[in-house]
């Protein structure tokens, strides 16, 4: 049960600065950088560092593009990358590949239109064996239900025009 609430606040923080992000771009405000915020809390995220550098946060994305960044994590920490909406998740495939040299990268994430983030979790087995299975079902729409031993490692927002 703590684990769920951890979640959900975790889930929410993350949500919530997105939302302020695409709300600033949209409304010709100065634009809040999310990466920076969730750098601010990284411990309600994960405990070790872990930042998408490329897309950077607030840049227009189309079609297929490379994700990727640095880390200090495990080398086999499962890593996936889930594109949010506003109102659900898309699992990407391949997982993240996390290498010893401290980065990370995954070359096909593929933005069809009305992305607003671009979301970075590492998974125990119990989530990496449902999101391999999502893959192996074709599951590649939309869905909400996070599995409960996923942990948010980053975010950026993006625009993506549909």
């Amino acid at each position: 049960m703590k684990n769920q609430i951890l979640k959900i606040v975790q889930l929410a923080l993350i949500v919530s600065i997105v939302f302020i992000s695409v709300n600033c771009n949209n409304q010709g405000d100065q634009q809040t950088d999310s990466t920076s915020i969730i750098s601010q809390n990284e411990n309600e995220l994960s405990d070790n560092f872990f930042k998408i550098d490329t897309p950077q946060d607030g840049s227009e994305i189309r079609g297929t593009i490379s994700v990727q960044g640095r880390h200090d994590i495990p080398a086999n920490t499962k890593v996936w990358i889930l594109l949010h909406d506003g109102f659900g998740y898309y699992l990407q495939n391949p997982p993240a590949i996390v290498l010893p040299n401290k980065t990370w990268k995954q070359d096909n994430t593929i933005a069809n239109g009305g992305v607003k983030a671009i979301m970075v979790a590492s998974v125990g087995d119990t989530g990496h064996e449902r999101f391999s299975q999502m893959v192996t079902d074709g599951m590649f729409g939309q869905f909400t239900e996070l599995p409960d031993d996923l942990t948010f490692l980053d975010a950026v927002s993006v625009i993506n025009p549909k």
